[in-house]
């Protein structure tokens, strides 16, 4: 009988705790091998390693661990900040597991990750919670490095199974296996869209609470044959906008991975590769903006409906696939009727009352990449109504304009600087003429801190406000520039004067306060004088001229006469008003063609708009004249084609006016001529005690002359006393023998 003797040599070395880093680390930094578990051989549990440096090692780490074992690590993250959700993280710090020996003997030899591991061989098994039953996030059976695996949860399970037969692998005296992992929390906002709140990976996002925001790739590791849906639902009028910052994919011949984006109609992309990238957008930061997105680096849905379908085959701990995208609800309404001129041209005519506000669409901003906007918004109301309107809140980003009071009407006006952003209120006393009431451009006078809202009242049927800004930069949206209105119709008696006149000549007299009904009626209505084509104006009013954009203390009234003219209408002369018709307080005022030479027109007739700005009791008279050029300025006048002299004129003017304001009874040149001149008589005076003042305004012509004409002959007729028969045939006996002689 042979007997084998078996012999073996071995070494060993006690190390003290201190010593031992590799397992334990330094007293600096000790490393947290967390609570092992009663009656089992390797299991054990981790807690609040968002403070500690948590390690998960295997058995006996860094020497040999046992065949034919299994260890469970349940890790766990109970304290979580408010509005904060944890995820745990596992890292590769150190693995190297023992292969399996195959019948031939041989070792397996691998060079990638593998996760096609079998019952024989050494595995690491990631769920994704803290039992056996939750979701397998990968397993791990050697290869190349072990990616970084992410739980949903706050909670992870890690499971370690040696096999029976598997053999250690040496690098000449040392052993190549174990392993240990570094544990890591990650938190995220508990309403950010980086993680699933569920094991379905769907995210929903309701554009009625959030109207903008970015979406990061899960953070969490998806298991093999996940989908994630990302649902976008806003309100019918909205669009959504979309662009990717960044898109990266691993190696997908197979298109394993895959991104589907559309709405309810159609689809908007399909690929297994990069989507439609805007990526200069994400070196976008605090200090530096980058130029918009353009349409064909981002989508953009007719609706307010948006899918997108993220699918993973293979999951994404061996193929990781990050991205991060924006989303952006676009709201398209805009209020009122759709009006003539521009995008955003509308008009308000049905309600009796509602909100005006710039609009909220980003692609009519600078960074939706528009460079400038103007926005028209029109009030109408009906017969016997007048508009209301109050402006509450504004705002005008950059400044680059001032807003400033007039200091004539105390109006805000705009004085422009670099850029402009203005918001302009127009009264329209009639449809075709506009009237500037007011201009702000800057934060100071209207704002959302400012408790009070300016309020303006149209002296007609309708109110106008135009919103307009000029070269937007790439950041500002309606955010930083906006503003928002409220109007409302009220009952308003018409005003019953006729304040848009047109004839040969006239009289306004202007009064304030108001000492009538017609005058209440008519507050805040300004006149216009117009003139027919080929003809001039001259106005004559009482008082001084004043500066137009320069305060003035030689004034004795805060009251004012205006005098516009032009189209659109601009501020020509400002009158300090005089009661008393004295002459040498007379300031006469001539149409701008007047000076221009004969013959000169514009498409319109020459006109007037004027507006009496009354601040204390007091009033203003204002005479006007319909007028042309006589042979002595002008050497040639065409006038049906022949040249001529006008009979009728005011000399101090040499301008020719209508033949039916000579000898009326009222003086309308300014010297008086057209009543103390020879052609004047008896009729003039009998004229003037028929029509003793012209009360507003007093307008002729030739028929109303000749009607009265025939009225003052009828009245001399029936006053002529009777003649005895025997004295009228002297008188034909007289009148006959002188003929004859």
């Amino acid at each position: 009988m042979i007997v084998h003797e078996a012999l073996f040599c071995s070494r060993y070395k006690f190390l003290g705790e201190i010593e031992a880093i590799t397992r334990l680390g330094s007293v600096e930094a000790p490393i947290e091998r967390g609570v092992h578990v009663p009656g089992s051989y390797c299991s054990r549990t981790y807690d609040e390693c968002y403070r500690k440096k948590c390690q998960v090692q295997s058995p006996n780490f860094p020497g040999l661990y046992p065949r034919n074992v299994t260890c469970y690590y349940q890790i766990r993250q109970k304290a979580v900040p408010t509005c904060k959700h944890a995820m745990i993280q596992i890292k590769d710090n150190y693995v190297r597991l023992k292969r399996s020996v195959p019948l031939a003997g041989l070792n397996k030899t691998t060079i990638y990750t593998r996760t096609d591991c079998s019952p024989t061989e050494d595995q690491l098994l990631f769920y994704d919670g803290s039992s056996e039953s939750d979701t397998l996030l990968t397993r791990y059976c050697g290869g190349g490095l072990l990616p970084h695996i992410v739980a949903r949860a706050p909670t992870m399970l890690v499971v370690f199974k040696s096999s029976p037969y598997a053999v250690p692998s040496r690098e000449g005296n040392k052993p190549l296996h174990g392993f240990s992992l570094r544990v890591n929390v990650i938190y995220s906002d508990s309403d950010s869209l980086d993680f699933a709140k569920s094991n379905k990976c769907e995210f929903l996002v309701n554009g009625t609470t959030k109207r903008r925001g970015e979406v990061l790739s899960p953070r969490h590791t998806l298991a093999p044959n996940t989908t994630c849906w990302y649902r976008f639902h806003g309100l019918p009028t909205d669009k959504i906008w979309l662009y990717f910052d960044s898109y990266t994919v691993f190696h997908n011949p197979n298109c394993t991975t895959r991104l589907r984006v559309y709405d309810q109609t159609q689809v908007l992309e399909d690929t297994c590769e990069a989507p439609r990238l805007c990526d200069h957008s994400s070196l976008r930061n605090v200090s530096r903006e980058t130029r918009p997105c353009k349409k064909q680096e981002s989508y953009i849905t007719p609706s307010g409906r948006l899918s997108i379908e993220h699918r993973s085959a293979e999951g994404t701990a061996l193929k990781p696939t990050s991205f991060k995208f924006h989303y952006e609800f676009v709201d398209t309404r805009l209020g009122g009727e759709s009006w003539k001129g521009g995008p955003c041209h509308r008009l308000f005519r049905k309600k009796k009352s509602g909100m005006v506000h710039s609009p909220k669409n980003v692609f009519m901003y600078g960074r939706g990449g528009a460079t400038n906007l103007t926005c028209v918004y029109r009030i109408e109301a009906g017969e016997g109504e007048r508009v209301r309107l109050s402006i509450h809140n504004a705002s005008f980003g950059e400044p680059g304009c001032r807003t400033i009071a007039d200091s004539h009407t105390s109006r805000p006006i705009c004085v422009r600087g670099n850029r402009a952003v203005e918001l302009t209120v127009w009264d329209l006393p009639w449809k075709d003429i506009s009237l500037q009431r007011a201009c702000y451009c800057d934060n100071s006078v209207i704002s959302k801190n400012t408790s009070s809202s300016a309020t303006f009242l149209s002296s007609g049927r309708t109110l106008q406000v135009s919103f307009a800004v000029s070269s937007f930069n790439v950041s500002e949206d309606f955010s930083q520039i906006y503003f928002h209105a409220t109007y409302t119709i009220i009952r308003w008696s018409e005003c019953s004067r006729a304040q848009r006149v047109r004839g040969s000549g006239g009289e306004i007299k202007l009064v304030f306060p108001a000492r009538g009904k017609e005058d209440m009626y008519c507050e805040e209505m300004p006149w216009l004088v117009e003139a027919n084509f080929n003809k001039s104006l001259f106005l004559a009013t009482w008082g001084h001229f004043l500066p137009l954009d320069a305060p003035s203390d030689s004034c004795e009234t805060t009251n004012r006469v205006l005098l516009y003219t032009g189209s659109p209408l601009r501020l020509m002369r400002v009158v300090c008003p005089s009661m008393e018709k004295e002459k040498e307080f007379a300031v006469h005022v001539f149409s701008e063609e007047w000076f221009g030479g004969g013959g000169v027109w514009s498409a319109k007739p020459p006109s007037f708009l004027v507006e009496f700005v009354g601040r204390e009791a007091g009033g203003a008279h204002l005479n006007w004249l319909e007028i042309s050029k006589s042979k002595s300025i002008s050497a040639r006048q065409v006038d049906n084609g022949s040249s001529w002299e006008c009979k009728h004129r005011c000399p101090e003017l040499n301008a020719c006016i209508s033949p039916g304001l000579y000898c009326d009874g009222t003086a309308n040149c300014p010297s008086g001529f057209d009543e103390d001149n020879p052609d004047c008589g008896v009729t003039t005076k009998l004229l003037s005690v028929l029509t003793p003042g012209r009360v507003i305004i007093v307008s002729t012509s030739s028929a109303v002359l000749l009607a009265f004409l025939c009225l003052i002959a009828l009245l001399c007729t029936c006053r002529r006393p009777s003649l005895p028969k025997r004295r009228k045939e002297q008188l034909l006996a007289s009148n006959s023998s002188t003929l004859s002689s």
